[in-house]
């Protein structure tokens, strides 16, 4: 029988670097969270081997801790197989189940595609309490028969789950009988999300995008992020300088490499790049030849513009025209903006048919509100939303991902939030839509607000509505919730502003950025 100690010789003996796991509990099976003793086990990098039987011979697989084989799949590409049984496990192969280390198996090998793309395998190693941490490319190149196909779905495969982190992140979907059949289809969804470079970015568009991202991969959408430079020069952002405009988005990307956005599973493009393929354009003009020019009008709101003629230029109407050809030519099934883009992606669900594409499913992000008092409410509901948002344009009622300790404190402290009132609450806001979705980066199972015995004592929250609940009923006042978020705030946005001080690239684009004007 192989033992951990060697496996770990041989690897050693072939000069593969690795790094040891050693584990507390007594799981045979990829670990749903990190049990390690020295905590250099993420369940995020897991991988495990099924050896199989067929009828060319025996054969592994290698796919994601979190996956399941698709027998439809692995049907079409074997013809009949099956996984060879505990007997067969220990006398031929020497492993005990739940333990094989695939870089001691002279098998030919098929490789999930999505395992192929993890940095970092966490796989077994002939001990249930021992495992190992290498390098993917290092794996591979000591693998010496191994072909990469798609062969897994989610071991999530209740689509009720999938359906509930999607929801999570969609204050509004269309339509969800739509979605679910996306999800039942079993093909490989793309979501797309865009963004304008323009100035500094706001915790809405880091903290919130990167948690909002991170919950549709989970999900096992596959996520294109749109670096729209071009629709930013149309839109007049950075005066329409496109070199400005494409140095801004660069530092985007940085922020959100630092707030922990998986970017292993997002695929950044940029506009500048479609522009160059004349097929897009083709796309864009079919778009503008589908509708009257009072149809276009009125998708403005997605450039924060107002429906007026007077004051919206060419520019504008093939803006519209671009996001919709855009939704096609990235192959996205799903849009996930925010609500203040509902008007166009509604467009181009009415469109998309008319061309022979799709129409595809509209996921609406909630539009964190500003810091400030909510606007009246004399507009409709959209222009409302689109009003009262967190914006670059009112530093003071907006958090950015570099502001200092001393930025956030002022901010917050100033921050409109009425004793009671639940409704239009921008405190209350931050708690639902950051603090309460960073609870493993904060350290923290709960929301714990310490204050003297006169004032009621120390109080803890694990949800955010037994939060909202006691907060209505006036039993938290709003300088205890204030002086609390403050302190997450920090917590959450220090890792950006210490890597904006480190990384050379980096700080190197926020002072070009910082020293932008922005304009609108």
């Amino acid at each position: 029988m192989k033992t951990f100690s060697s496996i770990k010789q041989k690897l050693i003996d072939k000069k593969i670097p690795f790094e040891e796991i050693t584990f507390i509990d007594k799981a045979v099976s990829a670990r749903k969270t990190d049990s390690s003793v020295d905590k250099n086990y993420n369940p995020d990098n897991a991988i495990k081997t099924l050896i199989i039987s067929t009828k060319e011979g025996y054969g592994a697989l290698i796919l994601r801790g979190e996956d399941l084989v698709d027998e439809k799949k692995l049907n079409k590409i074997l013809g009949k197989w099956s996984v060879v049984n505990k007997e067969i496990l220990n006398n031929i192969f020497g492993f005990l189940p739940g333990c094989v280390c695939p870089l001691d198996l002279d098998i030919p090998f098929l490789i999930d595609k999505k395992t192929s793309e993890m940095q970092i395998w966490s796989m077994g190693a002939g001990d249930p309490k021992k495992g190992l941490n290498i390098k993917k490319d290092i794996a591979l190149s000591f693998i010496k028969n191994f072909s990469v196909v798609s062969l897994t779905h989610m071991v999530n495969t209740n689509i009720d789950e999938r359906m509930n982190l999607i929801k999570q992140v969609g204050e509004e979907i269309i339509q969800e009988e739509e979605l679910k059949k996306l999800l039942e289809s079993g093909e490989e969804l793309i979501a797309y999300d865009g963004f304008e470079p323009s100035g500094q970015i706001h915790i809405a568009q880091g903290i919130v995008r990167a948690i909002n991202v991170n919950k549709m991969i989970k999900a096992g959408v596959k996520f294109r992020m749109w670096v729209a430079d071009w629709h930013a020069m149309a839109n007049n952002k950075m005066g329409g300088d496109l070199e400005k405009i494409k140095i801004v988005g660069k530092y985007f990307i940085e922020v959100w490499r630092a707030s922990g956005m998986d970017l292993s599973k997002v695929e950044f493009m940029w506009a500048s790049d479609m522009a160059k393929d004349p097929d897009y354009w083709k796309l864009v003009v079919q778009v503008g030849k589908s509708n009257a020019l009072k149809r276009f009008i009125r998708t403005a709101e997605m450039m924060g513009r107002e429906e007026s003629l007077e004051k919206l230029t060419g520019a504008h109407i093939i803006y519209s025209c671009m996001q919709v050809a855009d939704i096609f030519k990235l192959g996205a099934k799903i849009t996930q903006l925010g609500m203040d883009q509902r008007k166009v992606n509604m467009l181009a669900r009415e469109v998309g048919p008319m061309l022979g594409y799709w129409k595809p499913v509209v996921v609406s992000h909630h539009m964190l509100m500003g810091l400030g008092k909510p606007a009246s409410q004399e507009v409709d509901a959209l222009q409302r939303t689109i009003e009262v948002k967190m914006s670059k344009s009112k530093p003071d009622t907006a958090i950015f991902m570099t502001d200092t300790t001393e930025d956030i404190k002022r901010k917050i402290n100033k921050a409109y939030c009425l004793e009671g009132d639940i409704k239009e609450n921008p405190i209350l806001e931050y708690y639902k839509y950051i603090v309460f979705d960073s609870f493993d980066k904060l350290g923290i199972s709960e929301v714990k607000i310490e204050r003297p015995e006169k004032f009621g004592g120390n109080i803890s929250f694990k949800t955010f509505a037994e939060m909202e609940k006691t907060f209505a009923e006036k039993k938290v006042h709003p300088m205890d919730i204030k002086a609390v978020l403050i302190k997450y705030l920090d917590q959450l946005i220090e890792p950006v502003r210490r890597h904006f001080q480190e990384n050379t690239e980096a700080k190197k684009l926020l002072e070009q950025v910082r020293s932008f004007q922005v304009t609108r």
